[in-house]
C-alpha cells in the first residue's frame, strides 16, 4: 500500500473489528443464562477487543448482566477450522449440559468456523467483525448448501453483522438483494430459486431450513436503526509505550520458524 492509502486501510480494519452494543448483545442472549466465552488471540486481539484482556472485559460485562460464564477461553486462531474444532471438543463438550450459548470475540472467519464446527449451541458474536473465508482443511467441499455458504462466503463490512441470527450465513454477500433482516419482497419461484438470480437457491430458504427467528431479526433491525446506539468501548484507547512496541515486535519477529508452519500442519 502507498503511504497515502495505508491509513485509510487501517481505519477501515479498526472500525470493522469493534464490539457490538450492549443492547444488541443482550438481545442476542435473551433467555440464555449459562454461557461459554471464546476470545481470539489473533486479529481480534490486535484490534484491542480479543485476547486475554478482551476475554476478561466481556466476561465482566456478561456477569454484570446476570449471566453465568461456565467456561472462558482464549483460542489462538478462531479462523482455523482445526483449531476451532479442537476448542469445541476440549472446552465445550465437557460442559455441554451446563451451557446454553457460545459468545465469541473473533473475526467473521472465526464466527463462521464456530457455526461450521456445530457446537450444538447458538453462537453469539460479541463484535462486528470483518474477515475472509474460514481456514478449512485443504480441498474441503460440501454438498450441504448451508455449509457451503458458511465456508465460502466472503465478508463485506456493513457496520452491523447478523451472522448470529442467520446461522453463520452472510445474507449481504449471498443475497443479490443485499437483504439483511429477511427475504426480499419478490417471492421466490416454487422450486426455491432466487427471484433475482434463478441460477442460485434463495439464500433465505437455506437460512430458514436452519430455523431462523424472523421476529428476533425484526427487533435486531430496530436496534441497528437507532442512530444513538453506543458500542461497548474498546479496552485499548492509546498506543503502548515505544519500548513495549519494540520489545513485542522483536519477540514476534524471532519466533522459531517451525512454529509458523503450524498453519500448514493443521490444514
Amino acid at each position: 500500500f502507498s503511504s497515502r492509502r495505508a491509513p485509510r486501510f487501517t481505519r477501515a480494519w479498526s472500525l470493522a473489528n469493534t464490539y457490538k452494543s450492549a443492547r444488541e448483545i443482550r438481545h442476542s442472549l435473551e433467555g440464555l443464562e449459562h454461557l461459554a466465552l471464546f476470545s481470539c488471540g489473533g486479529c481480534a486481539n490486535m484490534n484491542a477487543i480479543g485476547g486475554v484482556t478482551g476475554l476478561r472485559f466481556v466476561r465482566q460485562q456478561l456477569e454484570q448482566w446476570g449471566k453465568e460464564v461456565i467456561t472462558a477461553q482464549v483460542v489462538t486462531g478462531c479462523c482455523c477450522e482445526a483449531v476451532m474444532r479442537h476448542a469445541v471438543r476440549a472446552y465445550l463438550r465437557p460442559v455441554a449440559s451446563r451451557i446454553e450459548a457460545l459468545v465469541q470475540i473473533s473475526c467473521a472467519a472465526g464466527i463462521k468456523d464456530a457455526f461450521h464446527c456445530n457446537p450444538g449451541l447458538p453462537v453469539i458474536a460479541a463484535c462486528d467483525p470483518i474477515g475472509v473465508e474460514a481456514l478449512l482443511p485443504h480441498g474441503a467441499s460440501f454438498d450441504d448448501p448451508a455449509e457451503a455458504l458458511i465456508a465460502d462466503g466472503l465478508c463485506t463490512p456493513r457496520g452491523h453483522c447478523v451472522l448470529s441470527f442467520t446461522h453463520g450465513i452472510c445474507p449481504y454477500t449471498a443475497c443479490p438483494s443485499k437483504s439483511l433482516y429477511g427475504p426480499c419482497t419478490e417471492a421466490p419461484p416454487q422450486d426455491g430459486a432466487c427471484a433475482r438470480n434463478p441460477r442460485q437457491r434463495c439464500v433465505w430458504k437455506v437460512i430458514e431450513a436452519r430455523g431462523v427467528d424472523y421476529a428476533a431479526l425484526e427487533r435486531l433491525k430496530a436496534i441497528h436503526a437507532d442512530e444513538h446506539l453506543a458500542r461497548l468501548p474498546s479496552f485499548k484507547d492509546r498506543a503502548s509505550p515505544v519500548f513495549m512496541q519494540r520489545l513485542g515486535g522483536a519477540l514476534m519477529a524471532r519466533l522459531p520458524n517451525p512454529l509458523v508452519e503450524c498453519v500448514h500442519w493443521i490444514r
